[in-house]
C-alpha cells in the first residue's frame, strides 16, 4: 500500500466499469440490453428526461406488436423473431467486458 487514501468517490468511479461502459466525453452508459415485446414500454423509458438519454439506443429491442398477455404468441411467434437480435446485442455487451 502506498499510504495514500482514496476517497469514496474515487473508488466508486474505479468500480463504475462493472456496470457501466465509458462513452464519448466521459459519459457512462449502463451495460444493459432492454427487451420487451411491447414497444410502448421501451418508448416510455426512452422518453423520460432523467433516464432516457442514459441508455444506448442500440440496446433497446422490441417487437412491433405486443403478445397481448398470450404466452403462446409471445413464446412461439413474437418472441422467437427477436432471438437473433437479443443474442447479438447480448454478445456485444459481453465482449465489451473485461471479465464475465
Amino acid at each position: 500500500m502506498d499510504g495514500t487514501w482514496k476517497g469514496t468517490d474515487d473508488v466508486q468511479i474505479q468500480k463504475a466499469d462493472v456496470y457501466f461502459s465509458e462513452a464519448h466525453g466521459g459519459r457512462y452508459v449502463p451495460r444493459t440490453v432492454l427487451i420487451d415485446l411491447e414497444p410502448g414500454v421501451l418508448n416510455a423509458v426512452r422518453s423520460q428526461k432523467a433516464m432516457g438519454a442514459l441508455f444506448n439506443p442500440d440496446t433497446f429491442i422490441s417487437a412491433q406488436n405486443g403478445a397481448g398477455n398470450n404466452f403462446a404468441k409471445g413464446y412461439f411467434s413474437e418472441g422467437c423473431e427477436l432471438i437473433e437480435d437479443i443474442l447479438d446485442q447480448t454478445r456485444k455487451q459481453v465482449e465489451a467486458c473485461e471479465a464475465f
